[in-house]
């Protein structure tokens, strides 16, 4: 039987395919085997925010209010030169804070641009 991580990582990608079906059985999948789960409602609800299901988005929100599930703030590493840096989204304490958020909107932009052109299905 796949585990919570596996599930999650499916959950995550019906949201970019917009399959609602199949990720609402991976969110009951990661419930039955973890049904304190924060991560498995915040993914649902964004699935849902993506297919513009807002009444779903308030349902799960509502429900994750209720029970006091509380997702902790997730944080990225990256090495450069040697050196590994944490931050998390929204962090402008590292001194280079604004050069990257700077490169990511540009690559974002170069990206959809291709996309644009058909270079993708995006």
């Amino acid at each position: 039987m796949a585990d919570a991580l596996v599930w999650r990582t499916l959950l995550e990608a019906c949201r970019v395919h917009k399959n609602t079906e199949l990720g609402k059985h991976a969110a009951e999948m990661i419930l039955e085997q973890e049904p304190d789960d924060p991560a498995a409602y915040i993914l649902l609800s964004n699935l849902y925010a993506s297919a513009g299901q807002w009444r779903d988005v308030t349902k799960i929100r509502k429900s994750v209010k209720e029970q006091n599930l509380i997702k902790e703030a997730g944080y990225s590493w990256i090495e450069v030169e040697n050196m590994v840096h944490r931050f998390h989204v929204g962090d402008t304490s590292h001194p280079q804070a604004r050069e990257g958020y700077y490169r990511a909107e540009n690559r974002r932009e170069s990206e959809n641009k291709y996309c644009e052109r058909g270079g993708l299905h995006c």
